[in-house]
């Protein structure tokens, strides 16, 4: 995502991690897009361990930590809450504030990409997938059938742990119907709709292959049929980014 002369948005940093935490910034500091949701955050697995080689080198020499893995799964780093809560907000921001400490962790792109385990795992036991985020019986973000359910996927790689990404998302749309989660009135919670976003060239060759993956992901998203009725979203900029993520949330 490269930066230009007349875009308005001149960074010390034109890395694609750091436009996107400008651009989340900028999303959850407007309340007109972000007020009345429940709002969660996961990445895909990683812990951390301190390190004198760090890519991010914010504050001083004992606040950087080196991210030095990932597993085929998701972590879920902020448990969904209220967007008007000020405290929940607090705590999505502090991941994209450039600053990180032992007890500030900050966002990492570093490890594999596991985008179908994080996405959908078959498991009823673990508590690692964006299927356990919204659906676990009591750790779950939705609380009653009629609700709307949305997953934002961001990437800029292709898978890495072993899934099949396509599949994942058609299975998380499926699992409404199939899930143990019960609601009092008997219903079945309202399928997740799902977003996707890539950080990539699509006009690159070498992407080409992401770039139908992404796509079919998106269109399986948005109702769970393969009907070319939703496309991924493949932002060039600063600007194309902030304009992907304000018709998403314009449509949640």
């Amino acid at each position: 995502l490269g930066g230009n002369s007349t875009s308005g948005y001149l960074h010390p940093n034109d890395s694609r991690l750091y436009q996107l935490k400008l651009v989340l910034w900028e999303l959850l500091e407007d309340p007109v897009m972000t007020s009345g949701l429940n709002l969660g955050m996961a990445t895909f697995y990683q812990y951390g361990t301190w390190s004198d080689a760090d890519w991010y080198r914010w504050g001083s020499y004992n606040e950087r930590i080196s991210w030095m893995h990932s597993d085929s799964k998701g972590l879920l780093r902020v448990p969904f809450g209220s967007t008007d809560e000020i405290s929940h907000m607090d705590e999505l921001k502090s991941w994209i504030d450039g600053y990180e400490s032992s007890t500030n962790e900050e966002l990492r792109a570093q490890g594999h990409t596991p985008l179908g385990y994080s996405i959908y795992d078959s498991s009823t036991s673990d508590f690692d997938s964006a299927k356990d985020f919204f659906f676990h019986p009591t750790q779950g973000a939705i609380t009653n059938w009629c609700q709307e359910n949305w997953l934002i996927v961001l990437t800029d790689g292709a898978e890495t742990g072993g899934g099949n990404p396509v599949q994942a998302i058609r299975d998380l749309y499926d699992y409404a119907e199939e899930s143990t989660w019960v609601d009092p009135f008997g219903e079945p919670a309202t399928p997740v709709r799902s977003f996707v976003i890539g950080l990539i060239a699509p006009d690159d060759p070498d992407f080409s292959g992401l770039l139908v993956t992404l796509n079919q992901m998106a269109d399986y998203g948005d109702d769970g049929i393969d009907n070319d009725s939703a496309t991924a979203y493949f932002p060039s900029d600063v600007e194309s980014l902030l304009a992907a993520f304000r018709e998403i949330f314009s449509i949640i």
